[in-house]
């Protein structure tokens, strides 16, 4: 049967949600420049009306796009609280964070489109959420309560500065012998950082 529609209007055959997975999508193969109405509207066989639909304008889809990112890494969360042991979490988080390129790829795009509003607000909420879980672990491995903020602070400090080296001067970063010697280094900082987790080699290494 077909769906009511208002008249005047075609009734649209995607969903925003679809605009929004195919947006991410593009997204996460290029960056938050490849998320454009006709490109998207290109992936998915659709016109611009049917974008029209679901969304004022491309700040709209941007933002959908970023609430998607923030979904993820709030089920990357969920996934890691599933494991009993806040000493394996914490080991997990860093070694998948690093050794995902695709991850590193996103995350350095945002952190080079901070002036955004929209851009900074994600990046700040991702970075808040990331925080909390980490001094959670902390906490439940002994550390205060400041102890285990600090903690974490100064590993995602680490981790940010890592992505702004990408951005910033990728010719600084190590590779080859040197990236996993890099990967040792970074292994035994976390270590002084969390000195109560056993924290593997995650950084530079294959």
């Amino acid at each position: 049967m077909a769906a009511t529609k208002p008249p005047g209007r075609r009734s649209p055959r995607l969903t925003a949600r679809d605009w929004a997975a195919s947006a991410y999508d593009a997204f996460t193969e290029a960056g938050l420049d490849a998320v454009a109405v006709e490109p998207v509207a290109t992936r998915l066989g659709a016109t611009k009306g049917s974008f029209y639909w679901h969304f004022k304008d491309r700040a709209a889809l941007v933002q959908a796009v970023l609430d998607l990112w923030l979904e993820q890494t709030e089920l990357v969360i969920a996934g890691l609280n599933g494991v009993g042991d806040p000493r394996a979490r914490l080991e997990r988080l860093f070694s998948s964070v690093m050794r995902n390129r695709s991850w590193v790829r996103i995350e350095t795009d945002l952190l080079g489109k901070v002036a955004d509003p929209a851009v900074s607000a994600a990046v700040h909420e991702a970075g808040r959420r990331r925080l909390d879980f980490m001094a959670g672990c902390l906490r439940e491995l002994g550390l205060s309560a400041n102890a285990a903020h600090d903690g974490a602070l100064q590993a995602y400090a680490l981790w940010i500065g890592v992505l702004q080296l990408t951005v910033a001067a990728p010719g600084l970063l190590p590779s080859g012998d040197e990236a996993r010697r890099f990967g040792d280094a970074t292994s035994a900082l976390l270590a002084h950082l969390f000195p109560t987790a056993s924290v593997e080699r995650f950084a530079g290494g294959s």
